[in-house]
């Protein structure tokens, strides 16, 4: 398989009978938006000028840092993860899919000499911006930087991020080739068990939020992949604005992995898997109700 950024094509979740759906739990209850704003081509000054942009996290970026929408829990994770990297002995860590650059400022502020890559430019750039004195570089998955390291650490679901059947094992593999001898590993996927299958197709409205100025909503939605398997996309619409006259909307395709199927890719690349904790907290063990699950692991 060819290099990769990201798995991507022209479905538009939004053009379907009931739009998306959710596995957020935000107590809101889920409904259809199949309304007159769904049924309009994209129209936003918030990421771009036309629909379905190279970099989907473009735009989508830069209202989940300015909000802290979903980022709660990402300092908890990142501060679990830190504490048993250093109890290992790690020192220089290698982050795979940094994403907005919370998890890799906390890394960096527990003292550890952080590398962060992504293949998003958007992302990128809001790394570069709140985790300083972090090396950022915009980069494939499939090509990561050789370190060598003493840890590899992904803990914003870029395994999961890669769609396309063989991604994520190409993506183990280079891991694998990144560590040191007997280095670290730690990756989070979302969990296939823990999907409420049941919440998909449904639409869940975010508390309203001020951005720049404005009352601003998301609509948190979720939907089955059109490629099937135990692949969906995430498709939030925000809307700004009393008259959300600007709106955001973008198609994330991740894929779920079952815990199992996980350990045995890790195996397969070359890794002793070595536990399983919740990846909402990074320390309590996982279950099957997880909805993201983080596998620690140490190279063979």
């Amino acid at each position: 398989m060819g290099k990769f950024k990201e798995f991507r094509r022209g479905y538009q979740p939004w053009e379907h009978e009931g739009g998306g759906g959710s596995m957020m739990g935000s107590g809101v209850g889920g409904g259809d938006l199949h309304s007159s704003a769904l049924d309009h081509d994209f129209v936003s000054t918030l990421g771009g000028p036309s629909a379905g942009p190279a970099d989907p996290w473009e735009g989508l970026a830069d209202w989940l840092d300015a909000t802290g929408w979903g980022t709660a829990h990402m300092e908890k994770q990142a501060a679990a993860c830190g504490v048993w990297l250093k109890g290992e002995g790690a020192k220089s860590v290698l982050e795979v899919g940094s994403a907005l650059g919370l998890t890799t400022k906390r890394l960096v502020r527990d003292g550890l000499k952080v590398t962060a890559v992504d293949p998003s430019p958007a992302l990128v750039a809001h790394t570069k911006a709140n985790a300083k004195g972090a090396k950022v570089l915009e980069c494939d998955l499939a090509e990561l930087p050789s370190g060598p390291f003493d840890a590899v650490v992904s803990l914003r679901n870029a395994l999961s991020r890669l769609a396309v059947e063989g991604q994520a094992e190409q993506l183990l593999g280079a891991a694998r080739k990144a560590l040191k001898p007997r280095g670290l590993l730690s990756v989070a996927f979302f969990n296939r068990e823990g999907l409420d299958e049941g919440a998909l197709n449904k639409v869940y409205p975010s508390e309203a939020f001020d951005y720049k100025g404005k009352r601003t909503l998301l609509y948190d939605q979720w939907q089955a992949h059109p490629d099937g398997g135990d692949r969906f996309v995430w498709a939030p619409l925000v809307m700004v604005g009393d008259y959300a006259i600007d709106w955001l909307r973008r198609a994330v395709p991740y894929r779920f992995f079952r815990l199992d199927e996980v350990r045995a890719a890790l195996k397969a690349a070359g890794f002793e898997p070595l536990a399983a904790v919740d990846a909402a907290d990074g320390a309590s063990a996982a279950s099957k109700a997880c909805r993201r699950i983080e596998v620690r692991a140490r190279a063979k």
